[in-house]
């Protein structure tokens, strides 16, 4: 490899990682900002306020962050609270928040985790306590059974769609850049250019028929 390859090739992973970097930091910066704002909130008491932060907060998701599980445990306080004053709306609408961040979180696989179950445990209760308040017939069970079931169908990606579509990413991404390396080797450079094209359109197939 020349100098001058090797120069571009050192630019070009600098960039990247410089790229992410600058997400990783984003990401991390406005969740903990969010959180202080919400935690603020709770502390004085406007709980509608502290609920939209929460949500906020806990969307700025980080694997290795606890951003989102101490929003979702703010969250789940905050449910249980409104049930004791028997506020099933509003109870019902935390309930859902947590699951929300636990959901959006997981678009290539299924969602799980303590925290989520119990959400989705309580929630169905407070939508069957709901039911009965309005004079429903059904035994508090049998409704709690039935929207737990409900609550718990999850549509997830095709596994082999998945998979295809992020290594004909990858691959139109990698083939683009052989492209412009070769740019100036015009024998060189047009299997590149059919190669791209190719990916391109297996990567919008597969997005198509990865599922929800």
């Amino acid at each position: 490899m020349t100098p001058s390859r090797r120069n571009r090739l050192l630019i070009v992973a600098f960039s990247a990682l410089l790229v992410v970097g600058g997400i990783v930091a984003k990401v991390h910066v406005e969740g903990v900002r969010s959180l202080e704002e919400a935690d603020a909130a709770w502390d004085k008491g406007d709980m509608d306020r502290a609920q939209l932060l929460y949500l906020r907060a806990g969307r700025w998701y980080l694997p290795w962050g606890s951003v989102r599980e101490h929003a979702a445990a703010r969250l789940l306080t905050l449910a249980r609270n409104r049930l004791e004053t028997h506020d099933w709306s509003g109870a019902v609408s935390a309930f859902d928040d947590v699951r929300a961040l636990y959901y959006g979180s997981s678009s290539l696989a299924r969602a799980g985790g303590d925290t989520l179950d119990t959400a989705n445990r309580e929630m169905a209760a407070a939508l069957a306590g709901w039911k009965r308040a309005d004079g429903a017939p059904e035994s508090q069970e049998a409704l709690q059974d039935r929207y737990l079931a409900q609550l718990t169908v999850q549509d997830v990606p095709s596994p082999l769609w998945s998979l295809v579509m992020g290594l004909s990413l990858l691959g139109w991404i990698g083939a683009l850049g052989v492209f412009a390396w070769r740019f100036d080797t015009l024998h060189r450079r047009w299997p590149w250019i059919a190669a791209s094209a190719v990916l391109f359109v297996l990567w919008t197939l597969s997005l198509h028929f990865m599922g929800p």
